[in-house]
């Protein structure tokens, strides 16, 4: 039992070893940016949080019950509020919004807008994982409240997402030069570095993952 941490660490870092050499390959290829490829892979992962959540507290309806997988609903709340916070959105704002002010200065306006809405989603989830704790006493006015606010961060966050990739990601495209996008890749790749904070990263993929596994544990 005491090897089990040290073991599962250290198949993390060969999972992350592994994840960065792929997208090296991939950034080496004619695809598309190491930065595009990251963000849009974050964006599916962030989605599969969003569909596993919004399933798991269904709005109640007269004669079925409100009972559901509470901790299964709070790790999805915290994931939610950590990886965008702590991994995503850091990347998109210190480097590739920083390199389009620089270089799209009629971009300004939508650029801010994202900013904001980066600030809003780190508010309006907190509010989720406190207004979470309410329904653990299995009152379906809590419950229906909860669930109205969650839906309309699904809402939210899934527009924010489709802005990013079809405005912001074309956008870069047409005016960042090669030199730029490899500035971008270098610290948009960091974050698959176990040397370099890349540990976060697999820790939260770990979490989603532990967190999808239960509620389907549950629901099974």
């Amino acid at each position: 039992m005491r090897n089990a941490v040290p073991d599962m660490r250290e198949g993390l870092m060969e999972a992350a070893a592994m994840e960065a050499n792929i997208m090296k390959a991939l950034a080496e290829s004619n695809a598309q940016p190491l930065t595009v490829q990251i963000i849009l892979s974050e964006h599916r992962s962030i989605r599969t949080a969003l569909d596993a959540i919004v399933d798991a507290v269904q709005a109640p309806t007269k004669g079925k019950p409100t009972t559901f997988d509470l901790p299964g609903v709070r790790a999805l709340l915290a994931y939610l509020d950590g990886f965008p916070d702590q991994v995503h959105h850091p990347k998109e704002d210190q480097t590739l919004f920083a390199l389009l002010e620089q270089h799209d200065p009629e971009g300004g306006d939508y650029l801010q807008a994202l900013r904001r809405e980066h600030t809003y989603g780190s508010e309006a989830m907190r509010a989720l994982q406190a207004q979470a704790e309410a329904l653990a006493t299995g009152k379906r006015a809590m419950v229906e409240q909860f669930s109205q606010a969650l839906r309309a961060y699904d809402t939210f966050y899934r527009a924010h997402m489709y802005l990013e990739e079809e405005v912001l990601i074309p956008r870069a495209l047409n005016i960042l030069s090669r030199e730029q996008w490899a500035e971008s890749d270098a610290a948009f790749a960091s974050n698959l570095d176990p040397g370099r904070g890349g540990e976060n990263t697999l820790e939260f993929a770990a979490q989603l993952r532990d967190a999808l596994a239960r509620l389907q544990r549950m629901s099974g």
